[in-house]
């Protein structure tokens, strides 16, 4: 593709050059196709974290813990993205470091077994550490609105169901039926 004529929002334009822009944008999708794929928004994922935590000071931890435990998914599964991923963490020394610490109390995240509820269960475990900044590819969470969008998925699959269902019975009873 032509870079140099791609244009980009505003929103991901911190590169000077066009290629490292379209690259930040394709991590961005990466990594929210990996919240879905990974299972960060499952059902009982959302519920347990409305319900049993305070959104407003856990969503960010569990954001934090659920990127780490993501960018290990993609390390073992998608390794050339993951090195994509790599070039674009931030680099200063205090981002740096404080990853780190989270990474090393994360540590159970990281493996091949780890789902998003254990990151749900080890929110507390971070509450005495400070709070890294978010690479340029994460994004913000929005518990309620992920909550709002399974609601309203589940409702048309249950009248899609449903209209399957009248398809079928109709189909029995039919002209054709014997």
């Amino acid at each position: 593709t032509d870079t140099e004529s791609l244009h980009l929002p505003d929103a991901v334009n911190l590169f000077p050059q066009p290629e490292q822009n379209f690259t930040l944008y394709k991590l961005t999708a990466a990594h929210l196709w990996a919240q879905t794929w990974y299972g960060t928004w499952r059902y009982q994922v959302v519920e347990r974290l409305i319900r049993h935590h305070d959104v407003e000071t856990s969503l960010p931890i569990f954001n934090r813990l659920e990127s780490l435990r993501l960018e290990a998914c993609i390390k073992r599964d998608l390794p050339g993205l993951a090195r994509e991923f790599n070039a674009f963490h931030d680099s200063a020394t205090e981002s740096v470091e404080q990853w780190e610490a989270w990474r090393e109390r994360a540590e159970p995240l990281l493996k091949p077994d780890a789902t998003a509820e254990d990151s749900l269960r080890m929110i507390s475990e971070f509450d005495d550490l400070p709070l890294p900044p978010m690479q340029p590819f994460h994004g913000d969470m929005y518990a309620n609105r992920v909550r709002e969008a399974l609601f309203a998925r589940i409702e048309r699959e249950k009248a899609a169901f449903q209209r399957a269902m009248n398809d079928l019975q109709n189909a029995q009873n039919g002209p054709d039926s014997e």
